[in-house]
């Protein structure tokens, strides 16, 4: 019932923000059962409550998988410089969800200390940390992440889609080293990523 009460609140709250924020923050440190933890963390990103940064940064580090996603999705709406080391730490969590969020949430601040931990994701065996790795590398638009998208675009032994999007996100990103290695990349032997590189 709490749970589905931290749930409605998200959904309907708006109006009594300024009430309902401090009881949801309360709920995601305090609550014993992570079924309330999580629905006050999915709440508070509803809200766009900036204030619980501080709240949903502790929550990445929570014993429950689920309540560590529900924190990095919710500082996927509200990205903030103050959470980047904790969501860099998350790239690291045994659970693919929580590395996927983390990337995801890391792409949004445009943090350029990301780059490097999300290069280091481009070898996940997860498609979908790997794929969400490649679109925050866009977002974040470092001129660093060239080479390391540039291989993998020209790596046969990936999947065709991650290579295309790794072609997406190279030009995508700063700097004028990219036009070099779109050159190279248009001059591939597979058809596919000809293509995508013109």
């Amino acid at each position: 019932e709490r749970a589905r009460a931290a749930e409605l609140l998200g959904r309907r709250g708006a109006e009594r923000r300024d009430a309902i924020v401090p009881l949801l923050r309360r709920s995601l440190r305090e609550d014993r059962d992570w079924r309330v933890r999580a629905s006050s963390g999915r709440a508070l990103g509803r809200l766009s409550a900036r204030e619980a940064v501080p709240d949903l940064v502790r929550a990445l580090r929570d014993p429950v998988v689920d309540v560590r996603v529900v924190a990095a999705a919710a500082l996927w709406r509200l990205p903030d410089p103050a959470a980047v080391p904790a969501l860099l730490e998350l790239l690291r969590d045994r659970d693919a969800a929580a590395r996927q969020w983390g990337a995801l949430a890391l792409g949004v601040t445009r943090d350029r200390r990301a780059t490097q931990p999300l290069i280091t994701l481009l070898d996940d065996p997860e498609r979908d940390v790997r794929l969400d790795a490649i679109r925050s590398l866009r977002r974040i638009r470092d001129a660093a992440a060239v080479s390391a998208l540039e291989r993998y675009a020209g790596d046969a032994a990936r999947a065709e889609d991650e290579r295309l999007e790794a072609i997406d996100a190279l030009a995508g990103l700063d700097g004028p080293e990219k036009v070099d290695a779109l050159v190279r990349l248009a001059r591939h032997g597979d058809a596919a990523i000809r293509t995508r590189a013109v």
